[in-house]
Formats: structure tokens, C-alpha cells, sequence
């Protein structure tokens, strides 16, 4: 679905006065930390060059890091890691463990969109975990939610049970509940993989999902404009992604 870049420039510009630091090898976008009495270019814009055409942009199908340093940027699970390495919430507002180490719980933020406008929900999160477990899908990363001693995940991803028997439910709209069948001291750390994130879950009922027309979003930065060869192929509405930033996009050839 996703072919290849033309050219392996990446442009993103905010919409605010404040200056979005990347760090490439990071798993999102932070806000840079801007010395008092700093004069910031009326035109804040950072363009970042990639060494290899991503080989997708969908982020349950992720396996190299050109699309890791894309999709961080577009897209945000349940915690991520700040500047200096520490664990933060992102998606969840809070987390709490069972008493067994079994049971994790994550209240979501009430606030949080896709770049279409769209609430992000519990489901968001449970379609994207399923998807990402279930053998259709192809991804690479099924070993992960296994790794993760998820309940059922090694029989999702062998075929042997439904992606809806996945540990991992919907208690209602912005409460999550994961299963494990054993204690896993790392969980919470994991959670912050780009690869966990939550994908639109009407549009993939709708069989509109992944698709480049439909493409959107959670994270920092909003897919815009592709172009190919400086020749504009599609402009998303621009509209504000969480009144900060835009995300476009120079050489993007899509299927």
C-alpha cells in the first residue's frame, strides 16, 4: 500500500510560537524546553532527512526505523518516554495494577483526538492491539503482546483463537483493561511502543482503514500535504492538531 519516497525530505512546521524539538531515535514528538528571553523565527519549521524510503507508515506494520522516526511523530500510546528518558503518561491519565501483577487498568484522557477531529477511546486501543496480534495482519511485532505475557496472545497471533479473545478489553470508553497470564515487571515501560498506539476503530470496521485518504492520527504532529517530487498529490483540511501543530509531508508516494 505504501510505496516509496521520491524524495526523503520530511518538513514539519508548528502553528504556534513554540518549537517542536525531535528526537529521531524517540518514540514522539516533545515540546522544546525554550530559554527565557529566547526571540523565536515567526516561521518555527524543522525539516529532517531520512536515510531509507519507510517502508510503511501504518503502525501496526512498523519494522524499520525510518518508519519508527515518522510514526512517533504521528501517532502516541499510553506513555511515552520525555527528554530525559523518564516514563510519562500520554494517551492514560493514570494506571493501576491488580494486586497479582494480572490486571492493569489505564484511565484514558477524556480530551485526546485523532487529527480528524475524532475522541480517541478505549476501543481505539483494543482495535489496535488486536489488529496487531492477529496473523492476518503480518506484523512482525506479534512476539511483542506475547513477550507481554498478554492473555492469549500467543494463540491470537498462531491463529488458534480470535483477535477478540486478546487480553485486552474496553471497560467503556476512556477506561482500558489489559490481561496478563503472569506478572511482567516491564510492562509499563512497553507500553509506551509506537506500535501499541490506538488506530481509528470505526474506520477500520468501515474497511477504511489503513489508507492514505483516511490517514490520521493521535500524536503531536497531523499528516498534511504529500507531495511527490515538489508536485502536490493531497492537502488534509488544515485544521489545527491540538491548537500546536501541523505535519507535512515532501516526497510521500502513496499507493
Amino acid at each position: 500500500m505504501w510505496q516509496k519516497l521520491a524524495r526523503q525530505t520530511w518538513r514539519l512546521t508548528t502553528l504556534t510560537a513554540c518549537l517542536s524539538a525531535l528526537t529521531l531515535s524517540s518514540l514522539s514528538a516533545y515540546t522544546a524546553q525554550v530559554p527565557a528571553g529566547t526571540k523565536l523565527a515567526a516561521k518555527q519549521e524543522l525539516n529532517l532527512l531520512l536515510n531509507a524510503t519507510p517502508a510503511t507508515i501504518d503502525p501496526n506494520l512498523l519494522n524499520e526505523t525510518q518508519g519508527y522516526q515518522v510514526v512517533s511523530n504521528l501517532f502516541e500510546g499510553l506513555t511515552t518516554f520525555d527528554a530525559k528518558g523518564k516514563l510519562i503518561l500520554a494517551g492514560a491519565t493514570s494506571w493501576s495494577v491488580s494486586e497479582d501483577g494480572l490486571t492493569w487498568t489505564f484511565k484514558l484522557r477524556q480530551d485526546a483526538k485523532f487529527s480528524d477531529g475524532s475522541p480517541v477511546t478505549a476501543n481505539d486501543y483494543v482495535a489496535g492491539w488486536q489488529r496487531l496480534q492477529d496473523p492476518k495482519t503480518g506484523s512482525v511485532y506479534t512476539y511483542y503482546l506475547t513477550d507481554l505475557k498478554v492473555k492469549n496472545a500467543d494463540a491470537v497471533a498462531a491463529g488458534k483463537l480470535p483477535s477478540s479473545e486478546l487480553g485486552v478489553k474496553a471497560v467503556d470508553d476512556y477506561t482500558l483493561q489489559v490481561s496478563l497470564a503472569s506478572p511482567v515487571p516491564w510492562f509499563l515501560d512497553a507500553t509506551a511502543l509506537v506500535v501499541l498506539a490506538p488506530i481509528p476503530s470505526k474506520l477500520l470496521a468501515a474497511g477504511k482503514w489503513p489508507d492514505i485518504n483516511n490517514y490520521v492520527g493521535n500524536g503531536a504532529y497531523k499528516l498534511v500535504k504529500v507531495t511527490l517530487d515538489n508536485k502536490e498529490w493531497k492537502t488534509y483540511l488544515d485544521e489545527r492538531r491540538h491548537g500546536q501543530y501541523q505535519f507535512f509531508v515532501a516526497g510521500w508516494n502513496p499507493a
